[in-house]
């Protein structure tokens, strides 16, 4: 029973030692450096544009940001009557994501 504990133990040593050189540490200067800063919508691409617009339909959109990094995403906002709806899209107008969060009516 000893020697299978240390059979064990020995390739749980040898898989962390593994996994320790297998994957490659990141300094921080290899991190993509990340800029956010706000546009207004008319400055998105065409295709951008378009897919927000879509996506709010009659609501006014409050705020856009573009997302500068290992790739290139626009973040728009909007409140309706009832939530506040965040998506991110592409730079070739892909919707990536959207999240909307119901806002609480006050009494």
């Amino acid at each position: 029973m000893k020697r299978l504990s240390l059979v064990v133990m020995a390739v749980a040593l040898a898989v962390g030692l593994v996994c320790l050189v297998a994957v490659p540490a990141v300094s921080d200067e290899e991190m993509p450096e990340v800029t956010k800063k706000k546009i207004n919508l008319e400055d998105c691409p065409e295709a951008v544009k378009n897919t927000i617009k879509k996506e709010a339909g009659d609501n006014k959109v409050a705020v856009v940001e573009v997302t500068e990094g290992d790739r290139k995403t626009y973040e728009a906002t909007w409140t309706t009557d009832d939530a506040t709806v965040v998506i991110t899209v592409a730079a070739d107008g892909k919707l990536l994501s959207k999240d909307v969060k119901k806002t609480e009516m006050e009494e």
